[in-house]
């Protein structure tokens, strides 16, 4: 399961992209696309590079490929999660998001078998973010519903959609009985003393970068088969925008959609990151 990686003078680049189309529910068009690009973009810039696609991309697996990355990393690498999916909000079970900007839910990412109440939640990712090396530089590019705050994955209900062939939001909204298993599922983990049950700790400063899709009042949508994130993020890049800073990538994105988009881009880091460069250490 270890990512490949590339070695550059200053340490080495790895990356996972993840993309999933065939949803037992809900399926999607553009994502497994979305993360065939963004593999060979980061392949072009110095990343080993690992695919997961469809029902490869299943929770276990997404934790295990975000726990090697991050095991296998030491001062001066550079990390990198590529997600392109559903994101979705359910219910916070532990009480931690009762300040949050959407108090009583946890943000999540959809892996294939979420309708088993599997859904990756922000306290998930943020136990793995806590295990971060000193040194390591971890960066999110998420073409998904996102909060835009705290490295969550989510957003709230779509307005009209789109102009184009085919417009999908990349947003689901657990049934009933998707909520009812992901109680169960969570309680499962917290009766057998899973560190995934206890709460992450956290780090005094954000060494993680996350680039989100769009704002908690919008959702992110693909259009034509490819997600609107992934598709300005690459007109950028073929004007040459890795050489930008983090903050100057995220304007150049939003120029990019152009005035009235329906998503705005958001990046979530410490203030001091926002002047590294793009995917740099």
């Amino acid at each position: 399961l270890v990512a490949s990686t590339a070695a550059t003078g200053a340490g080495r680049r790895s990356a996972v992209c993840i993309g999933i189309n065939a949803y037992p529910t809900a399926p999607l068009g553009g994502c497994v696309d979305d993360a065939k690009r963004w593999q060979t973009t980061l392949s072009g810039l110095g990343f080993g590079t690992r695919l997961l696609t469809d029902g490869e991309a299943t929770r276990e697996r997404l934790l295990a490929e975000l726990g090697n990355l991050i095991d296998g990393s030491r001062a001066g690498d550079v990390l990198v999660f590529q997600y392109a999916g559903h994101g979705t909000q359910v219910e916070d079970l532990d009480g931690d998001e009762a300040g949050g900007d959407t108090p009583g839910q946890d943000e999540a990412i959809c892996p294939f078998d979420f309708a088993e109440g599997r859904f990756l939640v922000d306290d998930d990712i943020a136990a793995q973010v806590a295990r971060l090396p000193n040194g390591v530089r971890l960066y999110f590019l998420l073409d998904c519903c996102h909060s835009g705050t705290g490295s969550r994955f989510a957003a709230r209900a779509a307005a009209s959609p789109p102009a184009g062939a085919g417009a999908k939001a990349r947003y689901v909204v657990p049934t009933p009985e998707m909520r009812e298993k992901h109680r169960a599922f969570r309680a499962t983990l917290a009766s057998a003393g899973s560190r995934e049950a206890a709460p992450a700790a956290r780090m005094a400063t954000m060494r993680e970068v996350t680039f989100s899709a769009c704002k908690s009042s919008e959702v992110a949508w693909e259009v034509e088969g490819q997600g609107e994130f992934t598709r300005r993020a690459h007109e950028v890049l073929a004007g040459g925008g890795n050489a930008l800073s983090n903050a100057g990538f995220l304007e150049a994105v939003l120029r990019a959609f152009g005035a009235n988009a329906r998503q705005q881009p958001q990046l979530d880091c410490d203030v001091s990151l926002r002047a590294v460069r793009w995917l740099g250490p």
